[in-house]
């Protein structure tokens, strides 16, 4: 299992009992708590005895992760295991009862905090599909993406049906104990030739994100705020205060803005021209959610698709030091928050030192380094050089 604070492959499952609250309605306090500890006691016991770490139940809902620093393709054969067996004990103990998981793999630092992790594209996958699922079976689910069901080995490939595709573009495949559901004659079917889409933290996250369906490389830092907040971000109260600090926004000019209704949301931009592609953006979430991207890095380079990690600095510490007024004065927060530095579509590429040297290491996957910090620490300098020395440990495995 990987140490607190290491960077590897993590493997998510999200597991819930559908209906719960018809079935407190519908027994006496007593026959539930004896059902829910019999559930809850049942999930437990069998991560631990894989290695996992239980986060928080919420509800009748939870979520367990695993880790390591080895081989990805065993991680995600032993969490779907995990799930599968978990799934078979709890039809086996309750068989009147539904259940439903859903499970998905990502790189990611493991934190015992699962607080840290609530951002992972693995986590957020899981819990996405274990939410969809409804959408593939009647009864007691397993659902899994296409690339955890492709690592697998046949003997296990057998126990899956195709499960069609959820969330757009995920394709999926579904475990149903014998006699506990069928599959849905609805479902969305899966394309005729497989291709394994790639699924990034901005695909569930946003789906309407300013560089959905870019393949060139870009950088983004996001900041969540992690306690409730008194001052939700709304266009029309505060899009006058960020007009105002438009030259304090760490964007090139000409800059434009656009509403998205949809996520209520204001994306304050950088382009060439009005209604050209973005190339740098500040996104503003109804929920406090604030995301800096930008993809200038082709144009530093003379045309040439790199990403230097030395040159992150800068462009972090500009942006925090505008998050803590954006924070403080204009939404009034002062909580904890979780800043994550992502560098997208890097996998396959080689890493460039400063000079211009290519070093004789390609990067295997997309980078992701976080940190906790108060919302009015964050432009104090050690959250950007803790940031830029996860990022910079990562391009030098």
């Amino acid at each position: 299992m990987l140490k607190n604070g290491d960077y590897g492959q993590l493997f998510f499952m999200r597991v819930d009992m559908v209906n719960s609250e018809q079935i407190v309605a519908s027994i006496s306090p007593e026959q539930y708590r004896k059902l829910n500890s019999l559930y809850t006691n049942t999930v437990v016991e069998e991560v631990q005895q894989w290695g996992g770490i239980i986060g928080a139940w919420q509800g009748d809902g939870a979520v367990a992760f695993l880790g390591t620093t080895g081989d990805e393709d065993d991680i995600m054969r032993s969490g779907e295991a995990m799930s599968r067996t978990i799934l078979d004990r709890l039809y086996a103990m309750l068989p009147e009862r539904r259940f439903r998981i859903g499970a998905a793999s990502s790189p990611a630092r493991f934190w015992t905090d699962v607080g840290r992790l609530i951002k992972s594209s693995g986590l957020v996958l899981a819990a996405r599909l274990e939410d969809e699922a409804r959408k593939v079976a009647s009864g007691s689910v397993l659902i899994i993406p296409a690339e955890v069901y492709h690592v697998l080995d046949d003997s296990v490939k057998e126990l899956y049906a195709p499960g069609g595709v959820l969330l757009g573009n995920v394709e999926v495949y579904a475990y149903i104990p014998y006699g506990a559901g069928e599959l849905r004659k609805n479902r969305q079917a899966a394309p005729a030739a497989h291709t394994k889409a790639k699924i990034i933290f901005f695909d569930l996250f946003d789906p309407d994100w300013i560089f959905n369906g870019f393949s060139e490389l870009y950088t983004a830092l996001t900041i969540h705020p992690v306690e409730p907040m008194r001052n939700n971000f709304s266009a029309a109260r505060h899009k006058d205060w960020l007009e105002a600090r438009y030259r304090d926004i760490p964007l090139a000019a000409p800059i434009y803005s656009e509403e998205g209704h949809t996520l209520n949301k204001l994306t304050v931009y950088h382009a060439h021209a009005q209604g050209e592609e973005a190339i740098q953006a500040a996104c503003f979430y109804k929920n406090g959610v604030l995301a800096f991207a930008d993809r200038s890095w082709r144009e530093r380079y003379g045309g040439k698709d790199i990403f230097r990690p030395e040159d992150t600095p800068q462009f972090m510490k500009s942006v925090l030091d505008f998050a803590v007024a954006y924070y403080g004065d204009c939404l009034g927060y002062s909580g904890r928050v979780m800043m994550m530095l992502h560098v997208i579509n890097i996998s396959g590429r080689k890493r460039v030192t400063s000079a211009g040297e290519q070093m004789p290491f390609v990067y295997q996957h997309d980078l992701c380094a976080t940190i906790n910090s108060t919302a009015r620490d964050m432009g104090a300098g050690p959250a950007a050089e803790f940031l830029y020395n996860q990022i910079m440990k990562q391009s030098e495995m």
